[in-house]
């Protein structure tokens, strides 16, 4: 069965054309089962990118969660850094007292024997300290470096993940402006085939 939709093309009042439109009703029915896969492929690809938008967003909290962490570890390798360097300098001061306690110790001669083994134990304590300091002040160095390496990468991988999320949300926009638009058809052509 064809149906037809005639139109008539008027000048001044005087008909000077005729437009006609038929389809079959089988060419109907697959027009309307077409965009009715349309309007269903679309929403389903636009549920698809709101989820890929709302995970965009959720890792650049958890970026930003992590560079706050970064942050406050920067201050605390900081803090832990001046404690070394002030425990560097309470062994360089040990390490004096105790050359001048065994140069007094050596002075008094027999009655500063005691005090000279106290002396010795008190060089060999800051020399230790003084060592640790040391390799602990290398390990928080290296620490610091790496914190700041991955600040840097935190920092780039959220600016990523800020632009795809504001990226989903056009794509998410015009997604649905489309799915509005096939709804529209699909329900002008569930009206010209019923």
């Amino acid at each position: 069965m064809i149906e037809h939709i005639p139109s008539e093309i008027y000048d001044d009042g005087e008909v000077v054309g005729v437009v006609a439109c038929a389809t079959s009703l089988k060419e109907a029915d697959h027009i309307l089962e077409s965009t009715k896969n349309l309007f269903t492929n679309l929403s389903q690809t636009q549920d698809a990118v709101e989820e890929i938008a709302n995970g965009a967003t959720l890792l650049s909290e958890k970026l930003s969660n992590i560079n706050n962490a970064s942050d406050i570890m920067r201050t605390q390798v900081d803090t832990a850094l001046k404690c070394v360097s002030a425990i560097q300098a309470n062994a360089s001061k040990s390490n004096i007292l105790a050359l001048n306690g065994s140069i007094e110790a050596a002075r008094v001669g027999e009655a500063g024997r005691g005090f000279a083994v106290v002396a010795k134990e008190m060089g060999t304590f800051a020399k230790v300290s003084g060592e640790t300091a040391k390799q602990i002040n290398d390990v928080l160095a290296e620490v610091s470096e790496s914190i700041k390496t991955i600040t840097g990468e935190v920092a780039e991988v959220n600016g990523v993940a800020m632009q795809q999320a504001a990226s989903t949300e056009e794509i998410t926009a015009s997604l649905s402006d489309i799915t509005n638009q096939a709804s529209v058809v699909v329900e002008f052509n569930q009206k010209m085939t019923s």
